[in-house]
């Protein structure tokens, strides 16, 4: 992976090693390698040398335009409705689409939402 020119990386999201297909799939298309987290990599689903984070080089994070994104999905077997929905919504997400300061969550689950940091410092304690 240290001479790899484009990562594609998954992790225990991925939920069970069979999905990590989809991961092979998009790398295949984009002409990239292969890498994993440290769990994935203690779980069996990658060899070692495909762990990412031990070589301490930082690997920049590329946001795909949105046709490119698009034919990556396409390039996975995804169908054209979902990967038109998925690239489009990225773009939104990018352009803070998902941020709502009208309190709307709260009020849909009757209760004050919970920073991440917060969520992620009780889940780790």
């Amino acid at each position: 992976l240290p001479f790899a020119d484009i990562i594609v990386s998954g992790g225990k999201g991925m939920k069970k090693q069979e999905n990590f297909k989809l991961i092979w799939d998009l790398a295949k298309v984009l002409g990239a390698e292969v890498g994993g987290s440290r769990p994935v990599v203690q779980a069996g689903w990658l060899e070692l040398d495909r762990q990412v984070g031990q070589s301490g080089k930082t690997v920049p994070y590329v946001n795909l335009p949105q046709a490119e994104y698009r034919q990556a999905l396409l390039g996975a077997g995804l169908p054209e409705p979902l990967a038109d929905l998925l690239a489009d919504s990225d773009v939104g997400a990018s352009k803070g689409g998902l941020y709502d300061g009208g309190k709307q969550l709260s009020r849909l689950i009757g209760r004050p939402t919970t920073p991440l940091a917060t969520s992620m410092k009780q889940a780790l304690a």
